[in-house]
């Protein structure tokens, strides 16, 4: 069965977690991603978790996720020599995506406006925090530091509390399919148009302009003049956030327009007509919610997730449970679409990956090859593809250039 992108070819200069997660998508669908690797390694492979809690560049859990169906090569991009390497390998590439500084490539002879001499019709795309442009280009980013600049952190907090980071480094997995979309745009306008494109992604961009309503947010900020101030775990009206149960947590959306369902969930049909509860003005008083919790908790909390999930959905209240990793791990619904695949990798051995994100059984993505060695492919591109002897590329090893 033939791959949604095979025969696109992909120069892959990225490092760390956003650009290796835009090029994983396309691996995954079936390109033909060659990632240059500096000697050393991308940092990625010194990132935990380890496999077995072992600490080596061929045993990191994200480097591990972020890098299936990939070659790799190592390759010194200060050096002439690598620089010469690399106008080599995009001569013919579709695609070229870098995840340095802003201006690094420029200075390595390695921009855009160089390589679309040698191909004119290159897409050259630029990952990076926040962009080739303005005046924070220059700043190093992090999920944390994205997480506040972007917009979440000052709305992500209960009422007078300081605000909450979100764990993980979502922004940038979230990013990378944001560039992954804007690298196969200007792939398919290459095509047509018979031109090359210059794609700029920033992390920031993508990160402030989608995540987490922000731009509700930031359009009720036009009209009205002020922020909104937001709850990180209650909306208004009741019962609406996250609550225990008997074995973790579970969020609850009803509120004012399902309180007669809410109501009937409990076995309390009664409350959906007492003006105590159900009018607007007590939905949003503090103290009313907080006297309504006193009869929910008592209730909700004997329930174990699964039970509380099938009481809500056959009383047609929205709801979901929070899942801790195990939880996800061993999750029948994820189990039965297939969502993790197991590869066997040479140096971590059986590995469950997350698997296609997106169904397509015409032309699927799939876990063919788990992320490669550090420099796995050397003898097969230089050697097979560039035509450089084992000798040579011998005496590149000691030169310090691959």
């Amino acid at each position: 069965m033939e791959l949604a992108l095979s025969g696109v070819r992909v120069l892959d200069l990225t490092h760390y977690i956003a650009g290796p997660a835009c090029t994983k998508l396309l691996a995954d669908f079936g390109a033909d991603v060659l990632k240059v690797e500096r000697p050393d390694g991308d940092p990625c492979r010194r990132i935990g978790p380890f496999w077995h809690d072992e600490p080596h560049a061929e045993g990191s859990g994200l480097f591990l996720h972020l890098n299936t169906n990939k070659k790799s090569i190592t390759l010194n991009l200060r050096s002439v020599a690598g620089q010469r390497i690399v106008k080599e390998l995009a001569r013919d590439a579709d695609l070229v995506i870098e995840a340095f500084k802003p201006g690094t490539m420029e200075c390595l002879g390695l921009g855009y406006e160089s390589l679309k001499q040698i191909n004119p019709s290159l897409v050259y795309q630029s990952v990076s925090s926040y962009g080739q442009s303005g005046p924070y280009r220059d700043y190093k980013g992090t999920d944390m530091v994205l997480y506040g600049i972007g917009g979440p952190m000052a709305t992500n907090s209960q009422y007078g509390m300081y605000p909450l980071r979100m764990p993980g480094v979502s922004a940038q997995i979230h990013a990378g399919y944001v560039a992954a979309v804007a690298a196969l745009t200007g792939y398919f306008s290459s095509a047509y148009q018979g031109i090359g494109q210059y794609i700029d992604t920033s992390v920031f961009d993508a990160h402030a302009g989608s995540v987490d309503r922000r731009l509700t947010l930031l359009l009720a900020y036009q009209y009205q003049g002020f922020p909104f101030p937001r709850s990180a775990t209650r909306g208004s009206g009741f019962p609406q956030g996250i609550y225990p149960c008997k074995d973790g947590y579970v969020n609850v959306w009803g509120g004012l327009q399902f309180f007669p369902l809410s109501a009937k969930m409990m076995g309390m049909p009664e409350l959906a007509t007492d003006p105590h509860w159900c009018t607007r003005e007590a939905q949003l008083n503090q103290e009313r919610r907080e006297e309504f919790e006193t009869i929910f908790l008592p209730w909700i909390i004997e329930k174990t997730k699964a039970e509380f999930l099938e009481i809500a959905r056959k009383s047609g209240i929205l709801s979901g449970a929070l899942f801790t990793i195990e939880d996800l791990a061993n999750d029948r619904h994820f189990q039965e679409r297939e969502f993790f695949a197991e590869a066997t990798h040479p140096r971590a051995g059986s590995v469950a990956h997350v698997g296609p994100i997106v169904k397509m059984p015409e032309s699927p993505a799939t876990v063919r090859v788990t992320a490669p060695l550090l420099g796995e492919h050397n003898e097969e591109v230089y050697c097979g593809r560039l035509g450089f002897s084992q000798t040579e590329v011998a005496q590149m090893r000691r030169m310090g250039v691959v």
